[in-house]
């Protein structure tokens, strides 16, 4: 019976000390499942706030993508319309261009015009003067006959 008692005493130590690893195991279990669920939260926590940050870059890229595209499409509008302004002008310069030797060539035929009507009117005047001795008897309110 002693046998027996010291085996049942070695048996309930045993169990003792197995029943205390258990609880140790229990709490060092308990303990690295607490610190893995943080860790996961954390985890978790990071890949939606990267997440988040890489939808706000995707939107700003797409943003500025699209502002690029208006940007493009405003410097090619605004290129076509300096050709064509550049056209217009040049077109302008042309007409300006014919305009001033048509105006070049009323000026010199206006001149020469004018020259021959002073050159006429100095004849006139000279005849006026050569005349003014033979038709000094004749007034201007009475006809004369020469």
């Amino acid at each position: 019976m002693s046998n027996t008692t010291e085996k049942n005493r070695d048996e309930n130590e045993k169990l003792i000390k197995l029943q205390k690893e258990l609880k140790e195991n229990e709490a060092k279990y308990q303990t690295e499942r607490k610190n893995w669920l943080e860790e996961k939260m954390r985890l978790i926590s990071e890949v939606k706030e990267a997440e988040s940050h890489r939808n706000r870059e995707m939107r700003r890229f797409a943003e500025d993508r699209k502002r690029c595209v208006e940007q493009q499409a405003e410097i090619e509008r605004l290129a076509a319309q300096l050709v064509e302004k550049a056209s217009n002008l040049q077109k302008w310069h042309e007409e300006r261009d014919q305009l001033v030797e048509a105006l070049e060539v009323q000026l010199e035929t206006l001149a020469s015009i004018a020259i021959q009507k002073d050159k006429e009117i100095a004849e006139l005047k000279q005849a006026a003067v050569k005349d003014s001795g033979k038709f000094s008897w004749c007034r201007i309110d009475k006809a004369c006959d020469v």
